[in-house]
């Protein structure tokens, strides 16, 4: 069974946003390479609370993710941010064995400053809600 964060690597890449553990990584605590070409990763920022049933309590889950998107250059962040914000809003989509009802921006694109390679970062948060397909 794949989690939602699994499910999101595989969209980014189907979508042509990158290679998974070449220049897509997965959580908050991934070594990346410095001297690569631009870089994205998607971390877990918690969500919201799932939404229940009577029968199932976590009927529908709803995590959050932030996108981050890194370069040598601010623009190249911010071309590729940009094409995951596009492969990310979307509604009805099955992904491995999870199902997004919705997958959302919270925000635009924005600057948050530089990682520890001081590559400029370009970032949005997306909003989820999910369940497991039957």
């Amino acid at each position: 069974m794949s989690r939602p964060l699994d499910a999101v690597i595989a969209r980014l890449e189907a979508q042509g946003c990158g290679v998974a553990g070449v220049s897509l990584f997965a959580g908050s605590d991934v070594d990346l390479p410095s001297g690569s070409p631009a870089l994205l990763s998607v971390a877990e920022t918690g969500g919201r609370a799932a939404i229940g049933t009577h029968q199932n309590p976590s009927a529908l889950r709803q995590p959050g993710f932030q996108i981050a998107a890194r370069a040598d250059r601010y623009e190249d962040a911010a071309a590729l941010a940009d094409q995951a914000y596009a492969a990310l809003n979307a509604s009805n989509l099955l992904v491995d064995d999870v199902f997004f009802l919705t997958l959302r921006a919270v925000q635009e694109p924005f600057g948050i400053g530089t990682d520890a390679h001081g590559r400029p970062l370009v970032a949005f948060n997306l909003s989820t809600v999910c369940r497991r397909a039957a």
